[in-house]
């Protein structure tokens, strides 16, 4: 099924029952709406369009917000979530809700913040987003909000707590900039009458869809992620900078408590920007600008324009009516989106199909015992190599793990070849070892496959499995669930991918050199993950001074 066909399915989705008609759809846009900033002369009614446009051929496509929902189309697969069903029920914005935010809006506009042709949204509790109200061209300023209007790590430093905190050398802060934009927000938001009290208003009341605050059954799900021992960690780390600050100022924990703590340390986590204001970095906290979701490739640019005194956004492409519009928080890997952001990306790659994931493998040394060429491999490496892994072959990480099991499995007449051009002892990241013949890549990338599969076992749960449960529909899009498998899956994705390129490299370099350049030429000419390792090991292969594949002349050199 097209993803526009099931999208359109979802959206219509109503007791059981399928109605495809515009009217049904666009009413349940409407009840997502948070309200109007402005009079443009758009639609009063602040829903997404949903056109219909002839192809030309016959064919018509269907239009959300002026996106054109097609399989191949990454943006509608990243953002079709916003779409579904699940958002509309009981999200409709209380008579309460929406007082705080015309207070919150008004707020912006009277203190000299502009944001012409957008809106707000809200699709649950936890999750709001910025959407327009009207066509946007490229290069044009979507946002200003005044330097009155933000909140940075300054201002923390000006209160008593965190002039304490700053000046006392003994309050070892892990994240300082962060933790004096905490102490200033949480100091001054009991205050009734506060300037930034409509900033503080809007502020989601939880943050249940971050892994620090679930519940052991939700992070049960992640069994077999290393992102378990990440939210335990970052758990720990907070609570240090909370007793650092309660320790030089006992205080502040009468006043706050570490839950307190914890809730604003996700918000500011979660919502700053590192901006340079007049000079001086500055983490700093944005109203209305924090608001947008995030998207990659970028589709926004921001700064602080000091000509402005103003944190400024601006549109890189134009922009249809109904259009979301997203922020990009980078190229992360889903376990640092979900830890630090508390949702996952299910495409997560940029557009030249490159997967950001990353999954954390330990390797280590042949035994030193049984190894008599161990001293040699340990002046290049440690006894074990714990890193966070990828499957773009060149990126840094790759490299260090390629690096690091081609001296692993290395033989003596290999481990020759790599010392002469590896004299001194440096970073396998930094100085990778190249491919030295088709032996030892067999043997280096076998070795990664077994810990790859070791790895696998590890999930209580198989890949078909998984993928049964995502394809079933029976996830909610920002439920933790979901995103727990988005997490899980990207990871399986990596390990599959390495236990794959051992078992074709492991056919394809037996072959005769000729053989396997055509073999390379016909089959691995795209620009997939495996094509890419393919084909730049097989030019390297036959650019070295050693033969394409090495006779195992000495089988007890052989590790």
């Amino acid at each position: 099924m097209l993803i526009q066909n099931k999208l359109l399915k979802i959206l219509a989705m109503d007791g059981g029952k399928n109605n495809s008609s515009s009217n049904n759809m666009t009413n349940r846009m409407q009840t997502m709406s948070l309200g109007k900033v402005g009079n443009n002369g758009a639609d009063n009614k602040g829903f997404a369009v949903i056109q219909t446009k002839d192809l030309g051929n016959g064919n018509t496509t269907q239009l959300v917000g002026g996106l054109k929902l097609t399989e191949s189309d990454s943006v509608a697969a990243d953002r079709k979530k916003f779409f579904h069903s699940s958002v509309k029920e009981g999200k409709e914005v209380k008579v309460s809700d929406e007082d705080k935010f015309d207070v919150f809006l008004r707020w912006l506009q009277e203190n000299g913040a502009s944001y012409p042709g957008l809106y707000l949204k809200k699709y649950t509790d936890e999750v709001r987003g910025v959407h327009t109200e009207e066509t946007i061209a490229a290069n044009s300023q979507l946002v200003k909000i005044p330097l009155k209007l933000l909140i940075h790590e300054g201002m923390g430093q000006n209160t008593k707590v965190g002039g304490i905190v700053h000046n006392n050398p003994n309050c070892r802060i892990i994240v300082p900039a962060h933790t004096q934009v905490i102490i200033y927000i949480l100091t001054t938001m009991r205050d009734p009458n506060h300037f930034f009290r409509p900033y503080y208003d809007i502020l989601p009341a939880t943050f249940n869809n971050f892994p620090i605050f679930w519940t052991e059954e939700e992070i049960s799900h992640l069994e077999g992620s290393d992102l378990v021992r990440q939210i335990r960690d970052r758990k720990l780390n907070i609570k240090a900078d909370y007793d650092a600050i309660t320790s030089v100022c006992p205080e502040f924990g009468v006043e706050y408590s570490l839950n307190d703590f914890l809730w604003c340390r996700t918000a500011v986590g979660s919502r700053n920007f590192g901006i340079t204001v007049n000079g001086v970095k500055r983490t700093t906290m944005v109203p209305f600008a924090d608001m947008l979701n995030h998207y990659r490739p970028r589709e926004t640019s921001w700064t602080f324009d000091n000509n402005q005194q103003s944190f400024t956004m601006t549109s890189l492409a134009s922009m249809s009516i109904g259009q979301q519009v997203m922020d990009s928080y980078g190229k992360k890997c889903n376990s640092k989106f979900l830890l630090h952001y508390g949702f996952a990306v299910e495409n997560n790659r940029e557009d030249d199909g490159r997967c950001q994931n990353e999954c954390f493998m330990i390797f280590h040394m042949p035994p030193g015992g049984e190894d008599p060429y161990a001293a040699q491999r340990l002046r290049l490496a440690g006894t074990k190599l714990s890193i966070r892994c990828t499957m773009t072959f060149d990126e840094k990480k790759c490299q260090e793990v390629l690096s690091y099991n081609r001296l692993c499995v290395a033989n003596r007449d290999e481990l020759d070849t790599i010392n002469a051009t590896h004299r001194n002892a440096y970073s396998l990241s930094a100085n990778p070892i190249r491919p030295i013949c088709a032996r030892n890549e067999i043997a280096a990338l076998a070795n990664i496959a077994s810990v790859a599969r070791t790895q696998l076992s590890r999930y209580p749960t198989t890949w078909e499995e998984d993928m049964g449960l995502l394809n079933s529909d029976t996830l909610t899009p920002f439920s933790n669930r979901k995103n727990a498998l988005i997490v899980i899956m990207g990871e399986k994705e990596i390990l599959r991918f390495w236990i794959q390129l051992s078992e074709i490299c492991t056919n394809l370099f037996s072959k005769d050199i000729d053989e396997v350049s055509q073999i390379v030429k016909k089959q691995y000419n795209g620009g997939d993950d495996i094509s890419r390792y393919i084909r730049a090991t097989t030019f390297s292969l036959r650019s070295s001074s050693t033969t394409f594949f090495e006779s195992d002349e000495d089988e007890d050199d052989n590790f």
